[in-house]
């Protein structure tokens, strides 16, 4: 089996408005795949999407348990994309979590898991984002905007020389002024 044949076969079918043969085929690809012992993520990963667009939500979670249970994995990231991809949210929280054991100081993993969590834990881990002064601070701005939209904030902290600041207040505000000295500000900031 040759994935480029394959893509060009479901694109055919797909431009042929044939959708559910596409995901068969696909399905019936990525099963031949583990069949013939090539245990990679991506054929667990394809065959589970495949599942998914099929409405067969079991096998596709079995497909993702399987692949997290294999020896060595961890590549949580993409098992909680998947998961977040078709909705499956504790699942995908799951994976976040995992994935924040292997490696603590992943900040954009915490900002996801900050995004896919109820309000009220959600908060807390932003809260916690903002306050640890090694992530980047684009980030920190980013969970300080998202608990001002969570309204968990009345006002955003303003720093004049904060291009983060400016811009986000710019946001907030809509006046040009701030859109401007979001422009000029110190690139020493960041």
């Amino acid at each position: 089996p040759s994935i480029e044949r394959l893509n060009e076969a479901v694109e055919m079918l797909r431009k042929l408005k044939r959708d559910a043969e596409a995901e068969k085929l696909t399905l019936a690809f990525y099963r031949r795949m583990l069949e013939l012992e090539q245990f990679e993520t991506a054929n667990f990963i394809g065959l589970a999407r495949a599942y998914f667009r099929l409405g067969d939500r079991e096998n596709a979670l079995k497909t993702l348990q399987t692949l997290s249970g294999t020896e060595n994995f961890s590549d949580y990231r993409t098992l909680a994309e998947v998961y977040a991809e078709f909705g499956q949210i504790a699942e995908a929280i799951e994976a976040r979590r995992k994935l924040l054991e292997i490696a603590p100081h992943d900040f954009a993993n915490i900002w996801e898991l900050a995004r896919l969590l109820p309000k009220e834990n959600s908060v807390q881990v932003l809260q916690e984002l903002i306050n640890d002064r090694n992530s980047p601070r684009k980030l920190r701005w980013r969970a300080i905007w998202r608990l001002y939209e969570l309204g968990e904030l009345n006002q955003l902290p303003e720093r004049k020389y904060d291009a983060f600041s400016q811009f986000y207040n710019g946001l907030l505000f809509r006046r040009e002024n701030y859109f401007l000295a979001s422009l000029i500000a110190d690139k020493g900031e960041e």
